[in-house]
């Protein structure tokens, strides 16, 4: 089975429904999102957004699977968790192809075992508040408070080992330190994560927020280690890649036999790269 795993997208139409057709061109059936997916139907363009993507996506023949990222509106994320239909392995229809996560979850496709760990910290939670009140948009229009991972998350995330793990926060561990930042509230949320890591024992880890490319060996626990991948957000090359899982493998942006796609810089959003 090969799966295309996304880096934060952040709404942005024209980069999401260019990328996934990379996911036909290398066979990829199913697409995961890992966190800041775009989920703001509160707004126009929110709702073409996810319509203009379900649109691409069923053009495609690929199914994609979202991760929550700390600039979701979780207030709606939850309800739709909450009243939506679910699909078998127990999945939320936002589209037709277009699925979404609960928080902490886990679920088996093909005989392998997945996990995931959604929301982060939003360094600029103070910008966006104020921004709120100075525009007259009001409140839980650009910040929602429920966009940690929390600690009874934490505690009620299974104590079950799985093949591949998706967070869009990174661990403590992290070896660019840094691009890690140093507030009380961030490095806590890393450090949930790390508990994650530690139950869920993944061989690989997928995550995003940090908008980076990473690929590195991290030590979970006492005696586990973890291959980690981090992913970059939309407009950059290493915003997506393949994970094969028959081989165990994964590659950034591999080459494909069509044309490739090439990146219009116009399409980074200086504001995203800066504020995770």
């Amino acid at each position: 089975m090969k799966i295309m795993v996304i880096g934060d997208l952040h709404g942005e139409t024209p980069w999401a429904t260019r990328i996934i057709k990379n996911a036909r061109r290398h066979g990829a059936k199913k697409a995961i999102v890992v966190g800041d997916f775009g989920l703001w139907d509160h707004f126009e363009d929110g709702v073409r957004f996810l319509d203009s993507l379900n649109d691409g996506l069923r053009r495609e023949g690929v199914k994609l699977y979202v991760v929550g990222g700390n600039h979701e509106n979780w207030i709606r994320w939850n309800w739709y968790i909450a009243n939506n239909p679910q699909d078998q392995y127990g999945f939320t229809y936002l589209r037709s192809h277009i699925m979404l996560m609960p928080k902490a979850f886990h679920w088996e496709w093909e005989g392998k075992r997945f996990g995931a760990a959604g929301g982060a910290v939003s360094i600029d939670r103070d910008w966006r508040l104020e921004r709120e009140r100075e525009s007259g948009l009001g409140p839980n229009t650009l910040f929602w408070w429920d966009e940690q991972f929390t600690d009874e998350d934490l505690m009620n995330y299974p104590n079950s080992k799985v093949d591949y793990l998706f967070t869009h926060d990174c661990s403590n561990a992290t070896p660019w330190r840094n691009r890690l930042k140093p507030d009380f509230e961030s490095q806590m949320h890393r450090q949930r994560i790390d508990g994650v890591l530690k139950k869920a024992r993944p061989e690989m880890h997928f995550h995003g927020h940090m908008h980076t490319k990473y690929d590195w060996t991290n030590l979970v626990g006492d005696n586990h280690w973890t291959q980690t991948y981090g992913l970059e957000c939309n407009g950059m090359f290493w915003n997506w890649g393949i994970l094969d899982t028959d081989s165990d493998e994964f590659v950034f942006a591999p080459p494909s036999t069509k044309p490739t796609l090439q990146i219009d810089q116009s399409l980074i959003l200086e504001g995203d790269i800066i504020d995770d």
